[in-house]
């Protein structure tokens, strides 16, 4: 009888412990297979972090190496130290200053980025930093397409040609605009610092989620561009208490007219997006302070 109870026992044991593994699995495959856009908390700049199982494409880093790196941490795998693509949006420190350490603490496969250049000590360091790491650069304009592994795909829209023998001095006017399909048919457009002007001339038709140009500055956002993308969600990356004033309150205006949902990471921290891959399913979002 005791030799039959135990044998019951140790049947029903290893039964649950199969169980709660399988259940384990369950959920890290869920983890694992989902489209993940983090607008990372980076103070006053642009980092934005997607992450599809062990691949990653990161968009511009912040000012601060030191920050962009936490914040980074925080999201990807502890045993992940190769991030596939960066996109460069344009050269200003607020959005290429941390990727200088980015480059020296992972591997990067390539760097996407446009022919403008500047005569700054970070916009230096970062192009000493591709060179000693000896990372493959991809001038990109309009119609390249970075394909996520499993479904989605990344469509730059902007600029519309190579910029290689442009001599403007308003690197924001030169941002590369990415626009990403998630394997559920979420969109999102990153628009850089791209201000009204530009703005108007693309037509990356409508989008869920619009990550605000120029941080919210008042010259970016305009109302016939919202018009044109009918944004659910807009997100606002800007620093507590800049020195700027983003975001402009004609922005927020601009953003509550068009119904937009809007979403600061000075006020929330970093923003998670948590797309699966069935088609015509929500994305769930979620943000670091409340």
């Amino acid at each position: 009888m005791f030799k039959k109870s135990f044998l019951y026992v140790g049947g029903m044991v290893l039964i649950t412990l199969a169980c709660a593994l399988g259940l384990m699995l369950w959920f890290w495959w869920q983890d694992f297979s989902d489209t993940k856009v983090v607008f990372l908390d980076v103070g006053q700049g642009d980092a934005i972090l997607i992450i599809q199982g062990s691949n990653q494409v990161l968009i511009d880093g912040g000012r601060s190496g030191k920050i962009l790196l936490e914040r980074l941490g925080a999201y990807m795998p502890f045993w992940d130290h190769q991030i596939e693509t960066i996109v460069a949006t344009h050269p200003d420190e607020d959005h290429i200053g941390g990727l200088v350490d980015a480059i020296k603490t992972y591997r990067v496969g390539t760097m996407l980025d446009t022919k403008m250049n500047s005569d700054t000590a970070v916009y230096r360091a970062l192009q000493e930093a591709k060179s000693d790491r000896h990372i493959t650069d991809m001038e990109t304009f309009s119609g390249l397409l970075v394909k996520l592994p499993d479904g989605g795909v990344m469509e730059a829209v902007h600029p519309f040609e190579s910029l290689e023998n442009n001599h403007s001095k308003d690197t924001n006017a030169t941002s590369i605009v990415m626009k990403l399909t998630t394997a559920s048919g979420e969109t999102f457009l990153f628009t850089g610092d791209l201000p009204d002007e530009q703005e108007n001339l693309i037509d990356p038709g409508k989008v869920d989620v619009l990550k605000a140009g120029h941080h919210g500055s008042k010259s970016s956002s305009s109302d016939s561009f919202l018009k044109k993308l009918s944004p659910r969600d807009a997100i606002l990356s800007v620093g507590a208490n800049n020195r700027y004033g983003h975001p402009a309150p004609e922005v927020i205006d601009r953003l509550r007219t068009h119904h937009a949902n809007i979403f600061r990471t000075d006020m929330q921290g970093s923003i998670l997006y948590r797309c699966p891959p069935e088609k015509e399913r929500d994305c769930m979002v979620s943000t670091a302070k409340n």
